[in-house]
């Protein structure tokens, strides 16, 4: 028998439940984000801390969304109110953030 033989994903919920819930490919009708390869294979999932992974998904995430209201200048903006409702995180160093250039992995 193979290793990985029989190996499934679970549901990222964080939920316990008695029977485990595994995981499904989201609909073509999901709002996702996708992140490059390279976030994986080149170590960088090992390399940022929790925080600074946060950062980097919320900033994938904002690259997709359809954000309401005028743009404010080049780049992608956050502010507190948004990331607490959108993310529920908690304010950071910074109430906005912006990325005026793509990131190479």
């Amino acid at each position: 028998m193979n290793r990985y033989e029989g190996f499934h994903l679970l549901r990222e919920s964080g939920q316990t439940k008695p029977t485990p819930v595994v995981y499904a490919v989201p609909k073509p009708t999901s709002r996702t984000f996708s992140l490059p390869i390279g976030f994986f294979t080149h170590g960088w999932v090992h390399a940022l801390t929790n925080t600074e992974i946060a950062a980097f998904m919320m900033m994938a995430d904002l690259a997709v969304r359809p954000v309401p209201g005028p743009p404010i200048g080049e780049g992608l903006h956050l502010d507190g109110d948004d990331r607490r409702a959108w993310f529920g995180l908690e304010r950071t160093r910074t109430t906005c953030c912006r990325i005026s250039s793509p990131t190479v992995f």
